[in-house]
């Protein structure tokens, strides 16, 4: 069985760039996260008001282990790699889906 999860920029806004993430039927729930290149951080939210935030990876900090209980674990590494490189390479596109 493939595994779809779906990462659609929704919004730039003060240098965060916004993302849906639409995970498969089988790894819900939808969240939203939002990337920020100047404090180096992604933060995890549930709606668009992007106003509490229910988890944070700190990329300033590589050997801090990551978890959010709220998040399947397949689900956030795809997550991790994918902000992680976003913000090395300074590209923020409007889909960083997966697909494997």
């Amino acid at each position: 069985m493939g595994i779809y999860i779906g990462i659609k920029k929704c919004k730039e806004q003060d240098n965060v760039h916004y993302y849906f993430v639409d995970p498969d039927k089988v790894m819900k729930p939808d969240f939203y996260i939002g990337i920020n290149p100047t404090s180096n951080k992604t933060l995890f939210y549930w709606d668009t008001t992007f106003s509490n935030s229910f988890g944070e990876i700190d990329f300033n900090d590589l050997h801090k282990k990551v978890i959010i209980n709220e998040i399947d674990p397949k689900v956030l590494h795809v997550v991790v790699i994918r902000s992680l490189k976003a913000l090395r390479e300074n590209n923020f596109p409007d889909s960083m889906s997966y697909c494997a």
